[in-house]
């Protein structure tokens, strides 16, 4: 293994052979698992795969160190970013390191604007998006659908659209242009091009133009886990937690409002309950939902990503409920007859049409979607109504 100056780690497993070279990127778990997807579906050979890594030490760097078994490369590129003086430099000896190499295919499990940077100095033929969320939803719906402005020259993905107060947008246009400015004096692109981006995803995403879409069920992850009906049947509901109160206008009181909502409808069909909070939800309100006494309710912390939490422990999900959660679509392909169940928040503006955009593909998928209507519930698709007061 040989580490430099700027923390670019890189160690070789074999050499690559005179076939084609592919390139996978990846930031967190669930984009290696797409990833390991992504090359048996291609059966890729001669990969580099690239672990990026910003900010201070984090549970993802933890969680794809210890999953590199599941994904077979040759050549394995860690970036970790150090201090922020050395930030720009390290990018620049990523670009170098990679562009020794012309790549059948690039996966990248993120479409901003430092992904881009990357991908505009590399030489390669066709350019994919892996899943690392819902996200996949939105960048793909951006780019291409007609209720849009289609394919633009100037992409302005997912995290960048909105940054709330003057001097967080200052803040970010002047680091922007210092960025630009620094690649072209070095001789290098800046990130704002065109590009085309095809998707390789759970989602089963509507072709709006050319855009190449591959949808996938974790069949490589069935075989490595040997999935079949002999794993412990778990009739538990699991709750997946997400931290709403941080994505939208929501109090979080109104977030425990509409728990309780929902919890009352499983205590009403006797059911028990495992809620697992999401790592960003707030620790004040998970307090909150611990002492739910009147439901037959317990919180559970995976100290890993749930799919592979509920793999690693062999366990047979029979019935999931979320709000947005990715976990919803990747639970559905990696146990087809479970129960799964999104229940939708009223939601306006541009986030309203993301979120309608999202629970309509769960609702293809065979997720069975509740709205609130007053204080009720009831099932979207068949308008079924499932009313607790």
């Amino acid at each position: 293994m040989k580490r430099v100056e700027t923390k670019l780690i890189i160690k070789r497993k074999k050499d690559f052979d005179k076939g084609e070279k592919n390139l996978f990127m990846v930031s967190t778990l669930l984009q290696l698992l797409s990833a390991v997807e992504a090359q048996r579906y291609f059966n890729a050979k001669n990969c580099t795969l690239v672990l990026l890594f910003y900010g201070d030490k984090n549970q993802d760097e933890t969680h794809l160190k210890s999953k590199l078994h599941l994904f077979d490369y040759d050549k394995l590129v860690i970036l970790d970013k150090g201090d922020a003086k050395s930030y720009i430099n390290l990018n620049i000896t990523l670009i170098k390191e990679l562009r020794k190499e012309h790549y059948r295919r690039v996966f990248v499990g993120f479409f901003g604007a430092n992904m881009r940077r990357f991908i505009a100095n590399i030489g390669y033929e066709e350019l994919f998006l892996i899943d690392d969320g819902v996200y996949t939803i939105s960048i793909h719906n951006e780019l291409y659908s007609s209720n849009t402005e289609g394919y633009k020259k100037y992409i302005t993905a997912f995290s960048e659209k909105e940054r709330k107060g003057r001097l967080k947008k200052l803040k970010f246009a002047l680091y922007h242009n210092f960025r630009k400015s620094y690649l072209l004096l070095y001789g290098y692109k800046n990130d704002m091009r065109k590009m085309k981006l095809n998707f390789f995803t759970m989602f089963q995403l509507p072709q709006y133009q050319d855009e190449i879409i591959i949808t996938h069920k974790f069949e490589a992850l069935r075989e490595q886990y040997n999935l079949s009906s002999d794993t412990n049947k778990d009739d538990t509901i699991y709750f997946l937690g997400q931290p709403l109160d941080r994505v939208i206008d929501i109090s979080s009181e109104q977030y425990l409002r509409y728990l309780k909502t929902i919890f009352e409808k499983y205590k009403q069909e006797n059911k028990s309950i495992i809620y697992i909070p999401h790592r960003a939800e707030n620790k004040n309100l998970l307090d909150e939902i611990e002492v739910m006494d009147e439901y037959n309710l317990q919180i559970l912390k995976p100290d890993i990503a749930f799919e592979l939490y509920v793999l690693d422990n062999r366990i047979n999900i029979t019935h999931i409920a979320s709000f947005t959660s990715t976990a919803l679509s990747s639970i559905k392909k990696l146990f087809p007859s479970a129960k799964v169940e999104a229940f939708k928040f009223p939601m306006e503006g541009e986030i309203g049409k993301t979120s309608s955009l999202i629970y309509s593909l769960f609702a293809d998928e065979g997720i069975a979607v509740y709205e609130w209507n007053m204080c009720c519930l009831y099932q979207t698709k068949d308008e079924e109504s499932l009313c607790h007061q």
